[in-house]
């Protein structure tokens, strides 16, 4: 039997993770707030959307579905803020 998180890598193994925001959005984003951004804001907010990512597929996989939705993100995010 398949489980909800059997294709999601598991919190105990080393992941190296491609990166999925465009920095130079991000940089630019806080350059108009007269800001400047870190290489670790930036690995955090990667790290982030990956546990983003795995929670709304999660989501998904446990309404029977293979297609992830907005309302599995948005409940990701409500289980990540609790």
């Amino acid at each position: 039997m398949e489980t909800a998180t059997e294709n999601l890598p598991s919190q105990s193994t080393p992941v190296t993770y491609d990166v999925l925001v465009v920095v130079s959005k991000v940089k630019k984003r806080y350059k108009r707030a007269n800001l400047q951004t870190s290489e670790g804001a930036i690995s955090e907010l990667n790290v982030f959307l990956y546990g983003l990512l795995d929670e709304a597929g999660i989501n998904a996989k446990e309404d029977g579905r293979k297609t992830v939705m907005a309302r599995d993100i948005a409940k990701a995010l409500k289980e990540m803020n609790t």
